[in-house]
């Protein structure tokens, strides 16, 4: 199969998740997490609910967005959500200690962020040093901010994606500041869908029948080598619709013992 070229009018989050509704696989399962397991049908509606409270609280194209969630299926509607409406997504580890929050919050002058309820302990005491942080969309128990569930509730599962060009910056992804501070390296809105075209597709020869798994964070793993995106993205929407486990990347989960936890899986379910 040969590698599709990428038409110069172009949202990531189409040809992830959208395009796989168009050609048919609406009912397919993209995503487990835990008990639970969805279908690209369902995931491109959260994300267009998602998509659309951004859109009420103000946020527009590239826009920073800041992502401070653990591996759970809303994740994966605010990566999409965001990216539909051409925002530009930033994505940090939910476990940092609390004064590393203030350099990406600072540094993205991110209008909103998308965190769990587990993280307010950290951050409600640096929110007064956010000074661009309007809003803090939380999932859980909101607090005094606002609930993710209530704010997706209210919207509608319909949305109209951003016109992007295929040259537009979509993601931040942070350095390890082996030199100082993380930095963000800019993704435009081809790179990951390039990447998935020529390494995880030509290279791996990774097809629609196959399972991929995220072995890091997802807020992480996005980041790191070509494999590692192939793996993680794909793992919540690609047309391979390779199905994640349930039992390999459950919440809170870390990389030791995933293997036997794969294996375990692996001889449970085939």
């Amino acid at each position: 199969m040969s590698a599709r070229e990428l038409p110069e009018r172009f949202n990531m989050a189409w040809y992830f998740l959208d395009r796989n509704v168009e050609e048919g696989r609406g009912d397919k399962r993209c995503l487990y997490w835990r008990d639970q397991a969805f279908t690209y049908r369902e995931v491109q509606a959260a994300a267009n609910r998602l998509g659309n409270a951004l859109r009420a609280l103000g946020i527009g194209t590239e826009d920073r967005v800041l992502i401070v969630l653990p591996d759970r299926p809303e994740f994966a509607f605010a990566w999409f959500g965001a990216a539909k409406i051409g925002a530009v997504i930033a994505m940090v580890n939910p476990l940092l200690p609390a004064e590393e929050y203030l350099h990406y919050f600072e540094y993205t002058r991110a209008k909103v962020a998308i965190v769990e309820s587990a993280t307010l302990a950290r951050l409600d005491p640096l929110r007064e040093r956010f000074t661009h942080l309007r809003h803090l969309l939380v999932v859980g128990d909101p607090g005094p901010h606002l609930s993710f569930d209530e704010a997706c509730a209210r919207a509608s599962d319909r949305l109209t994606n951003a016109d992007t060009h295929r040259d537009d910056p979509a993601i931040w992804l942070f350095t390890s500041g082996s030199t100082g501070k993380p930095k963000a390296a800019v993704h435009l809105q081809q790179d990951l869908p390039w990447n998935t075209e020529r390494y995880a597709m030509q290279v791996m020869g990774i097809r629609e029948d196959d399972l991929t798994v995220a072995r890091e964070l997802l807020a992480e793993a996005t980041g790191g080598p070509a494999f590692a995106v192939a793996a993680g993205l794909i793992t919540y929407a690609h047309r391979v619709a390779a199905e994640q486990p349930r039992a390999a990347r459950a919440h809170g989960d870390a990389p030791s013992g995933l293997i036997g936890r794969l294996g375990n899986w692996l001889r449970e379910n085939f």
